[in-house]
């Protein structure tokens, strides 16, 4: 972990106030990377298991569990490989044969891990964007028959209140999709809306 003037900087910073505990457990792997080995890659492979299990994924294993983030995230291939090598790396280096040392790259191993939570974060907040835009999708549609019935009927009123229930839900829709990608847009919102009482 690096070190800037007495405070400490983790890879991992990008959980904090997001995936607290997540954050927490990525700074214990963090803490053994140069100290212990097999620590390190023990904590690694716990960590993984829980990004992928804070993720909602149901399974006994870890296999399984990845199979259903494929079903919930849309998850490539590629990322799926992934998270099975890295869970075959862990194991093989804490299940060494005794009498021989494993070589494991722990920086390489940290970044792949960093790699692995953030694209399975950033799919979790880009998996309840497109729910709420889904959600979305449904009243604007039946805002825009609305809109379109009050001009064929000539009700400027009524196209001129729809008009606004429209753009009220275009910005409240951006406001959520904010607050999803940025657990600090959310607080100072919230301490906006306070103030403003």
């Amino acid at each position: 972990m690096l070190s800037y003037g007495g405070y400490g900087v983790s890879r991992f910073d990008f959980l904090r106030g997001r995936e607290d505990a997540l954050y927490d457990m990525c700074k214990q792997v963090e803490k053994y990377q140069g100290v212990d080995t097999d620590i390190f890659m023990l904590k690694s492979r716990r960590a993984l298991e829980q990004i992928v299990t804070k993720l909602g994924c149901q399974g006994h294993t870890l296999r399984e569990k990845v199979d259903d983030i494929n079903s919930k995230l849309n998850i490539s291939g590629d990322m799926k490989n992934r998270i099975i090598k890295f869970k075959n790396l862990c194991n093989e280096s804490i299940h060494y044969e005794e009498g021989k040392t494993a070589t494991v790259a722990v920086d390489s191993a940290l970044a792949e891990l960093v790699d692995i939570c953030k694209w399975l974060v950033d799919a979790k907040i880009e998996k309840k964007v497109e729910n709420v835009i889904e959600s979305n999708i449904k009243l604007l549609q039946e805002k825009q028959r609305e809109l379109e019935k009050a001009f064929k009927n000539n009700d400027m009123p009524a196209v001129a209140r729809i008009s606004d229930e429209i753009k009220k839900l275009s910005q409240e829709q951006n406001q959520d999709i904010k607050c999803i990608k940025d657990p600090q847009f959310q607080l100072a919102e919230f301490c906006e809306n306070e103030e403003d009482e």
